[in-house]
């Protein structure tokens, strides 16, 4: 039974440890990628996933990894053009989440 109360303990204390944002967003027109870079800067590693909605949708919800301290790009099929609003989620298996936008741009 401690074994199970520190366990349970342990898991809402990586829950809280957890601190990441969307660094940085890019959408290739050749490929049709959005990259999201998210950087993990808490004290636990994450796994996350990565929804699109706005004017293009998409999604990748293979959990990726993201090491503690850290950024990872995670890539998202996303048919946009240029003028297009963005809204990212980035959610992670502990179920907290953070917001980006994006406005895709042809330069």
């Amino acid at each position: 039974m401690g074994d199970d109360y520190y366990d349970g303990v342990q898991k809402r204390i990586d829950v809280i440890c957890e601190r990441f944002f969307v660094e940085h967003v890019y959408y290739n027109k050749i490929t049709s990628i959005l990259e999201v870079w998210v950087y993990n800067f808490g004290d636990v590693d994450i796994q996350v996933d990565v929804y699109v909605k706005g004017d293009a949708e998409g999604s990748n919800y293979t959990g990726v990894s993201v090491n503690h301290m850290n950024k990872t790009m995670i890539q998202v099929s996303v048919n946009a053009t240029s003028g297009n609003e963005l809204s990212i989620t980035v959610i992670s298996r502990r179920q907290n989440t953070e917001y980006g936008t994006y406005v895709v741009s042809y330069s």
